[in-house]
């Protein structure tokens, strides 16, 4: 039986196995086939499905991916609440530098450095550097020394 001459129609049988090999999104010879049968341009309703499918698959994800989105620009505006001097202290803390490295670094006391990294502590509204470390991941900070 020549491919040109398979019945396509619901509820016909053979003993042929039809193999899909369509691209994602596109339809296979069958939905072309019902499409032609119902008169529709080809394959219209077959994509309409394929999004509608795919569209109920990805919603579970919709509420994951806005509460990342809120938590992102949450972080984004504390880090952004930071002085530029608060700032470096901040990309040396999180290098593991020492106060008194980081003083003799930018050429501070390390007094200064302390009240800085309270102040940082403070205004972030953080407890730890490992959370101080990972708002700053939330927010997509990059070192700018």
């Amino acid at each position: 039986m020549a491919m040109d001459s398979f019945d396509y129609r619901p509820g016909a049988t053979s003993n042929v196995v039809v193999l899909d090999h369509s691209e994602p999104g596109t339809p296979s010879r069958y939905e072309q086939a019902l499409a032609e049968q119902r008169g529709e341009p080809l394959g219209v309703r077959a994509r309409i499905e394929v999004l509608l499918r795919k569209r109920d698959e990805l919603a579970p994800f919709q509420d994951v991916v806005r509460h990342l989105y809120v938590e992102h620009e949450n972080a984004a505006a504390r880090v952004a609440a930071l002085s530029e001097r608060q700032r470096q202290v901040m990309d040396l803390v999180l290098e593991g530098r020492r106060s008194k490295i980081i003083a003799w670094e930018l050429g501070i006391s390390q007094r200064t450095v302390e009240v800085h990294r309270a102040a940082i502590m403070k205004r972030t509204g953080v407890k730890s550097l490992p959370a101080l470390a990972r708002l700053a991941l939330a927010a997509g900070h990059r070192a700018s020394m």
